[in-house]
Protein backbone atom coordinates (compact mmCIF):
# COMPACT_ATOMS: atom_id res chain seq x y z
CA UNK A 1 0.00 0.00 0.00
CA UNK A 2 1.25 3.46 -0.81
CA UNK A 3 0.04 6.01 1.71
CA UNK A 4 2.02 9.00 0.48
CA UNK A 5 4.32 9.67 -2.44
CA UNK A 6 6.88 12.47 -2.45
CA UNK A 7 9.23 13.52 -5.23
CA UNK A 8 12.59 15.02 -4.30
CA UNK A 9 15.79 16.00 -6.09
CA UNK A 10 18.67 14.42 -4.16
CA UNK A 11 21.96 14.91 -6.04
CA UNK A 12 24.37 13.13 -3.64
CA UNK A 13 24.37 9.86 -1.70
CA UNK A 14 24.55 11.83 1.56
CA UNK A 15 21.37 13.70 0.59
CA UNK A 16 19.63 10.38 -0.09
CA UNK A 17 20.71 8.95 3.28
CA UNK A 18 19.60 12.07 5.16
CA UNK A 19 16.26 12.16 3.34
CA UNK A 20 15.66 8.46 4.05
CA UNK A 21 16.47 9.01 7.75
CA UNK A 22 14.03 11.94 7.88
CA UNK A 23 11.28 9.89 6.24
CA UNK A 24 11.83 7.00 8.70
CA UNK A 25 11.82 9.44 11.63
CA UNK A 26 8.57 10.97 10.35
CA UNK A 27 6.99 7.51 10.04
CA UNK A 28 8.02 6.63 13.58
CA UNK A 29 6.75 9.97 14.90
CA UNK A 30 3.36 9.25 13.34
CA UNK A 31 3.30 5.91 15.12
CA UNK A 32 3.39 3.73 12.03
CA UNK A 33 4.31 0.13 12.73
CA UNK A 34 7.80 -0.84 11.56
CA UNK A 35 8.46 -4.48 10.75
CA UNK A 36 11.85 -5.71 12.01
CA UNK A 37 14.45 -5.98 9.24
CA UNK A 38 12.41 -3.98 6.73
CA UNK A 39 12.35 -0.40 5.65
CA UNK A 40 9.44 1.67 6.81
CA UNK A 41 9.61 3.88 3.81
CA UNK A 42 10.72 3.05 0.32
CA UNK A 43 12.95 5.45 -1.58
CA UNK A 44 13.59 4.69 -5.24
CA UNK A 45 15.59 6.49 -7.90
CA UNK A 46 13.33 7.74 -10.69
CA UNK A 47 14.36 5.16 -13.28
CA UNK A 48 13.95 2.29 -10.80
CA UNK A 49 10.50 3.58 -9.88
CA UNK A 50 9.50 3.84 -13.54
CA UNK A 51 10.77 0.28 -14.10
CA UNK A 52 8.89 -0.97 -11.05
CA UNK A 53 5.63 0.47 -12.37
CA UNK A 54 6.38 -0.61 -15.94
CA UNK A 55 5.94 2.91 -17.32
CA UNK A 56 8.82 2.78 -19.82
CA UNK A 57 8.22 0.07 -22.40
CA UNK A 58 11.17 -1.89 -23.74
CA UNK A 59 10.27 -0.69 -27.24
CA UNK A 60 10.91 2.93 -26.19
CA UNK A 61 14.29 1.97 -24.72
CA UNK A 62 15.24 0.22 -27.92
CA UNK A 63 14.24 3.30 -29.92
CA UNK A 64 16.44 5.44 -27.67
CA UNK A 65 19.43 3.10 -28.13
CA UNK A 66 18.96 3.04 -31.89
CA UNK A 67 18.64 6.84 -31.95
CA UNK A 68 21.89 7.27 -30.03
CA UNK A 69 23.69 4.85 -32.35
CA UNK A 70 22.34 6.73 -35.37
CA UNK A 71 23.47 10.03 -33.84
CA UNK A 72 26.99 8.65 -33.36
CA UNK A 73 27.11 7.38 -36.95
CA UNK A 74 25.90 10.76 -38.24
CA UNK A 75 28.56 12.64 -36.27
CA UNK A 76 31.33 10.35 -37.55
CA UNK A 77 30.04 10.74 -41.11
CA UNK A 78 29.88 14.52 -40.73
CA UNK A 79 33.49 14.57 -39.52
CA UNK A 80 34.63 12.42 -42.43
CA UNK A 81 32.75 14.48 -45.03
CA UNK A 82 34.02 17.80 -43.67
CA UNK A 83 37.58 16.48 -43.53
CA UNK A 84 37.35 15.19 -47.10
CA UNK A 85 35.79 18.37 -48.49
CA UNK A 86 38.36 20.59 -46.79
CA UNK A 87 41.16 18.31 -47.96
CA UNK A 88 40.01 18.69 -51.58
CA UNK A 89 40.16 22.47 -51.22
CA UNK A 90 43.81 22.61 -50.14
CA UNK A 91 45.00 23.98 -53.47
CA UNK A 92 42.31 26.66 -53.57
CA UNK A 93 43.17 27.76 -50.04
CA UNK A 94 46.91 27.63 -50.78
CA UNK A 95 46.40 29.97 -53.75
CA UNK A 96 44.39 32.29 -51.53
CA UNK A 97 47.26 32.29 -49.04
CA UNK A 98 49.77 32.92 -51.86
CA UNK A 99 47.73 35.94 -52.93
CA UNK A 100 48.20 37.46 -49.49
CA UNK A 101 45.48 36.08 -47.24
CA UNK A 102 46.58 35.53 -43.66
CA UNK A 103 46.19 32.15 -41.98
CA UNK A 104 43.69 33.72 -39.64
CA UNK A 105 41.56 34.95 -42.57
CA UNK A 106 41.52 31.50 -44.15
CA UNK A 107 40.63 29.91 -40.81
CA UNK A 108 37.80 32.40 -40.23
CA UNK A 109 36.48 31.72 -43.75
CA UNK A 110 36.47 27.98 -43.06
CA UNK A 111 34.68 28.49 -39.73
CA UNK A 112 31.99 30.65 -41.38
CA UNK A 113 31.50 27.98 -44.01
CA UNK A 114 31.17 25.42 -41.22
CA UNK A 115 28.57 27.59 -39.46
CA UNK A 116 26.59 27.79 -42.72
CA UNK A 117 26.78 24.00 -43.10
CA UNK A 118 25.79 23.64 -39.44
CA UNK A 119 22.78 25.91 -39.93
CA UNK A 120 21.67 23.80 -42.89
CA UNK A 121 22.12 20.58 -40.92
CA UNK A 122 20.28 22.18 -38.00
CA UNK A 123 17.31 22.92 -40.20
CA UNK A 124 17.35 19.31 -41.33
CA UNK A 125 17.67 18.14 -37.72
CA UNK A 126 14.64 20.21 -36.65
CA UNK A 127 12.54 18.82 -39.51
CA UNK A 128 13.68 15.29 -38.65
CA UNK A 129 12.89 15.86 -34.97
CA UNK A 130 9.40 17.10 -35.80
CA UNK A 131 8.73 14.12 -38.07
CA UNK A 132 10.16 11.70 -35.50
CA UNK A 133 7.95 13.09 -32.73
CA UNK A 134 4.89 12.71 -34.96
CA UNK A 135 5.79 9.10 -35.78
CA UNK A 136 6.33 8.24 -32.10
CA UNK A 137 3.12 10.04 -31.09
CA UNK A 138 1.16 8.12 -33.71
CA UNK A 139 2.35 4.81 -32.27
CA UNK A 140 0.63 5.34 -28.89
CA UNK A 141 3.70 3.90 -27.16
CA UNK A 142 4.46 6.89 -24.96
CA UNK A 143 2.20 9.34 -23.12
CA UNK A 144 1.30 12.51 -25.00
CA UNK A 145 3.25 14.68 -22.53
CA UNK A 146 6.45 12.94 -23.60
CA UNK A 147 5.74 13.09 -27.32
CA UNK A 148 4.77 16.77 -27.37
CA UNK A 149 7.04 19.17 -29.25
CA UNK A 150 9.32 21.11 -26.94
CA UNK A 151 11.09 24.31 -27.94
CA UNK A 152 14.10 23.30 -25.83
CA UNK A 153 14.48 20.05 -27.76
CA UNK A 154 14.19 21.90 -31.07
CA UNK A 155 16.88 24.34 -29.98
CA UNK A 156 19.05 21.46 -28.78
CA UNK A 157 18.73 19.72 -32.17
CA UNK A 158 19.63 22.93 -33.97
CA UNK A 159 22.53 23.67 -31.62
CA UNK A 160 23.83 20.13 -31.94
CA UNK A 161 23.98 20.51 -35.72
CA UNK A 162 26.01 23.72 -35.52
CA UNK A 163 28.33 22.51 -32.75
CA UNK A 164 28.96 19.19 -34.50
CA UNK A 165 29.99 20.82 -37.75
CA UNK A 166 32.19 23.33 -35.96
CA UNK A 167 33.95 20.66 -33.93
CA UNK A 168 34.32 18.36 -36.93
CA UNK A 169 35.85 21.12 -39.06
CA UNK A 170 38.30 22.42 -36.44
CA UNK A 171 41.00 19.80 -36.96
CA UNK A 172 41.03 19.91 -40.79
CA UNK A 173 40.93 23.72 -40.70
CA UNK A 174 43.86 23.90 -38.30
CA UNK A 175 45.77 21.42 -40.46
CA UNK A 176 45.13 23.41 -43.63
CA UNK A 177 46.09 26.70 -41.99
CA UNK A 178 49.18 25.16 -40.39
CA UNK A 179 50.88 24.42 -43.73
CA UNK A 180 53.74 26.91 -43.97
CA UNK A 181 54.61 26.98 -47.66
CA UNK A 182 52.71 26.98 -50.91
CA UNK A 183 54.63 23.96 -52.24
CA UNK A 184 53.70 21.92 -49.13
CA UNK A 185 50.04 22.88 -49.53
CA UNK A 186 50.04 21.80 -53.17
CA UNK A 187 51.85 18.56 -52.33
CA UNK A 188 49.34 17.71 -49.60
CA UNK A 189 46.44 18.71 -51.88
CA UNK A 190 47.65 16.30 -54.53
CA UNK A 191 47.89 13.41 -52.10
Amino acid sequence: MSWLQLWAWLPTADDVAAYRANLNAYAQAKGLRIEPGTQQVALWPLMDWLDRLGLVPERARMQLRLSLILLGVCIVNAAALLSFSLGRRRRELAIRRALGARRRDVFIQLMWESIAAGAASSALAVVTYMLGIRVVAAGDVLPSAITAMHAGALLMAAGLGVVTTLLCSLVPSFEICRVSSLSNAFAKGAA
